[in-house]
C-alpha cells in the first residue's frame, strides 16, 4: 500500500463482492434444475450481499484523500 491510501480491514468491499459474484453465479444453477431455493441463493446475492459490498465501499472512497 502506498502513502494516503486507505487500510483495508479483512472484511474489505472487494472481499464482499466476491462473495456476492460467487452467490450470483451459483443462483443460476437454480434456473435450469427448477430449483426456486437454490435460484433465491442467487438472488440474496445480487441484492443483500451486494448491497454491504457497496455500502462498505462507499465509505471507504469516502474516507480517501484525493
Amino acid at each position: 500500500m502506498g502513502h494516503g491510501q486507505p487500510k483495508l480491514h479483512p472484511a474489505a468491499p472487494d472481499d464482499w463482492m466476491v462473495v456476492s459474484g460467487g452467490l450470483s453465479l451459483a443462483g443460476l444453477v437454480g434456473v435450469p434444475l427448477r430449483n426456486m431455493q437454490v435460484w433465491l441463493t442467487g438472488v440474496v446475492g445480487h441484492r443483500v450481499v451486494a448491497l454491504v459490498a457497496l455500502l462498505l465501499l462507499g465509505r471507504v472512497l469516502g474516507r480517501a484523500e484525493c
